[in-house]
């Protein structure tokens, strides 16, 4: 049974917040309690050894009360959650209903509930994702920070990153920014291959295609994407002018099957 009490600020204990950093409408919100008040109470629990209030919901409610120096703040208690990972996970899907987490935050979620003994597969249940999704997720929290920045800032998709988040740190940094270029998938995983294979950082030159039909045509079409990745980078001047090269042959052959697949690709 739940009831609303005022308590002091600082008598509050805040052990897990799944949140790294203030939100974007922080400001916005001391604003508002200086104005109006307190609005919507915070929710707490109280812990049944120490007694103490457990922060559960608000906690940029609960920090702009002590920047305001309010004497207490309004607070719904409620009953205590089976475990610390059980807390965690309610914070986590209040916090994602009311305005979203970033992907980093999620990840640290996933890798705080592991910490408190929560299986991969349970955590996957509990939030309704695969477990492949949570071992990605934990990975890009030892990612390259250039490749961290790029998911936060939208510039690539968390799973476009899969194939280079796997890789050593050394491999992350070398093509940081060649992957975040590249953006899909299917260019990262090229970006990847041809550094493995050839030791050289390639470009983004190939176009998508709007083919999507038949599995085997698309692996074709992505090895010999890989293959053109490689002989572009390793001599970009056989684009231009191949009859130079004794291997003119095998990359006029490649590149030929390259336009006949994009060719079919397109017209379907």
């Amino acid at each position: 049974m739940s009831y609303v009490v005022d308590v002091f600020p600082n008598q509050v204990e805040i052990r897990e917040n799944v949140r790294t950093q203030d939100g974007e409408n922080y400001p916005e919100l001391v604003q508002s309690m200086q104005d109006q008040g307190q609005l919507v109470p915070i929710q707490v629990y109280q812990d049944d050894v120490t007694n103490r209030f457990v922060l559960m919901f608000g906690h940029q409610r609960l920090k702009a009360a002590k920047e305001l120096e309010w004497r207490t703040i309004r607070a719904t208690v409620v009953p205590s959650p089976v475990d610390e990972a059980d807390a965690l996970v309610q914070q986590t899907m209040e916090n994602e209903a009311r305005s979203g987490m970033s992907y980093l935050e999620k990840a640290r979620v996933f890798d705080a509930l592991l910490s408190n003994g929560m299986r991969a597969t349970k955590v996957a249940e509990k939030f309704g994702v695969t477990k492949s999704t949570v071992s990605i997720a934990l990975a890009t929290l030892n990612a390259d920070p250039k490749l961290q920045k790029a998911i936060e800032d939208g510039k690539i998709s968390p799973s476009g990153v899969e194939p280079i988040i796997f890789q050593d740190a050394e491999t992350q940094a070398l093509l940081a920014d060649a992957v975040i270029a590249a953006k899909s998938v299917r260019r990262v995983k090229a970006v990847v291959n041809t550094y493995k294979r050839a030791g050289v950082i390639p470009g983004v030159d190939v176009e998508e295609t709007t083919f999507e039909e038949d599995p085997l045509l698309i692996l074709y079409r992505d090895q010999l994407a890989e293959d053109l990745h490689i002989l572009n980078n390793i001599h970009p001047a056989w684009l231009d002018d191949a009859d130079n090269f004794c291997q003119e042959d095998d990359f006029l052959a490649v590149n030929n099957q390259w336009e006949r697949i994009l060719e079919e690709c397109d017209s379907e």
